[in-house]
């Protein structure tokens, strides 16, 4: 028996031509969808890679100020440059600050709240946020070290520096000081009767004075010495009796 063979490929093209119009491309509707998140994970991803890049700057910065607060001396003052790094560093950790907050509106526009890869991204923020906080403490620190090596370096100074110490003659005062005319007067007096009181004392070391008294005039009953009675006796020095005034002889 011959078997008919009907040939219906032409029914078979009208059918895939109905079957297009009326079914969605899901492999392009798929594709899309796959697209969009690989582009809104990419996005995350390279927004979370630039803060990380960013805290690297900032720990660097804190470093460097660590270095800086421990020196010490008047030659050799590092103050206008921790002033320079401290600008640095707060411009930096703000805007950091903000790129995290930017991190955090992507991953909340990307991904639906309670999936997982929300919650991952929720992580990565969160470590983000720590590691800003961790900065700041340091920075904090090093700062307060500065000024305990300042109030060390001032303690030695004054201890150490000649320059500190009073001068032992004070240069602003008189060489002597007047005193008023009532002590003038009780000075004087005092050194009048220190006076009178030494005489004293001198005179009574000495002993007592003997007083002399003035001796009455010798009568010689007619006898007068005679200044060359030695030499008209022989060296008699004896006295020569007067001849009697009327006498015979």
């Amino acid at each position: 028996l011959k078997s008919k063979m009907i040939d219906r490929t032409a029914e078979f093209h009208s059918a895939v031509k109905v079957f297009q119009r009326t079914t969605p491309d899901s492999d392009q509707t798929d594709f899309s969808v796959s697209s969009e998140g690989t582009r809104s994970k990419s996005k995350f991803w390279n927004a979370a890679l630039a803060i990380s890049l960013g805290f690297k700057g900032t720990e660097k910065l804190i470093v460097q100020l660590e270095k800086l607060v421990q020196r010490t001396g008047t030659h050799n003052d590092p103050t206008e440059e921790i002033s320079e790094v401290a600008s640095y560093f707060k411009k930096d950790l703000d805007d950091l600050t903000a790129e995290i907050k930017g991190l955090e509106n992507i991953a909340a526009q990307s991904t639906a709240r309670g999936s997982q890869r929300f919650r991952h991204y929720t992580f990565v923020v969160e470590v983000l946020k720590s590691l800003a906080q961790e900065h700041t403490k340091k920075f904090q620190t090093a700062l307060e070290k500065r000024t305990l090596v300042m109030k060390e370096q001032n303690k030695r100074h004054k201890l150490y520096s000649h320059s500190k110490r009073p001068p032992r003659v004070n240069l602003d005062s008189p060489l002597f000081s007047i005193p008023p005319p009532s002590s003038q007067k009780s000075v004087t007096s005092s050194q009048k009767s220190a006076t009178s009181g030494g005489e004293g004392q001198r005179a009574s070391n000495k002993g007592p004075t003997i007083l002399k008294a003035a001796s009455p005039p010798v009568s010689t009953g007619g006898f007068l010495p005679s200044s060359d009675a030695g030499a008209s006796t022989g060296g008699g020095g004896g006295l020569r009796q007067r001849a009697p005034r009327g006498g015979g002889g």
